[in-house]
């Protein structure tokens, strides 16, 4: 009898968020590697196969805040962009917005023993109950991160 909707975030980054995940641990490495140019450019990856359905974690507020307001009680509710990124593609337009040559190297500390190949999901059903879509392109997301680090390189501050 509680008026309780559920929601299914799906992978989510954003400015400040934690370099133990993929993409800002790369955005984070490239940072660095820009910022010192006598270490040799290699940045370490663990699975670049794997896809993921990214979305920015703006996003992903303003899903939970729609399905609030206007979910039905016992519904469930994916918020995610609907479209899977390969992890190596996402890396190549880091690398592609970096002022510094960068080689990738794969260090097998990082390569999970078992990954899920494709991870994406339908946003169909809250988009249904609220209108919402995902407005932050995949792009902007990852310049906004590269941004960030490159910030917290230079200051020091997170």
């Amino acid at each position: 009898e509680m008026d309780i909707v559920r929601v299914r975030p799906f992978n989510h980054t954003g400015a400040g968020q934690s370099d133990q995940f993929v993409l800002s641990s790369f955005a984070r490495q490239i940072a660095e590697l820009e910022a010192d140019e006598t270490r040799p450019a290699q940045l370490m990856v663990g699975n670049l196969d794997a896809a993921r359905d990214f979305s920015h974690v703006d996003d992903i507020l303003r899903g939970y805040a729609l399905a609030a307001l206007y979910g039905e009680a016992g519904e469930v509710y994916n918020i995610c962009s609907g479209r899977s990124q390969r992890i190596g593609d996402a890396l190549e337009k880091l690398r592609a917005l970096s002022s510094r040559e960068i080689v990738v190297v794969v260090d097998p500390a990082r390569v999970r023993p078992v990954d899920v190949p494709e991870v994406v999901g339908s946003h169909a059903r809250l988009t249904a109950a609220t209108g919402w879509r995902p407005e932050i392109s995949f792009d902007a997301l990852l310049g906004e991160l590269l941004e960030h680090w490159r910030g917290v390189v230079r200051t020091g501050v997170k």
